[in-house]
């Protein structure tokens, strides 16, 4: 069982890269859309 705990905390952590590159994305697409 820990095992499934550990690979769950992997997903949130590659969950939460993934939003804030998204969240980097947009920033950049919201500066050059001017």
């Amino acid at each position: 069982m820990i095992y499934e705990k550990e690979l769950n905390g992997t997903v949130d952590d590659v969950e939460k890269q993934l939003n804030d590159t998204i969240d980097d994305v947009e920033k950049v697409a919201k500066w050059f859309s001017r």
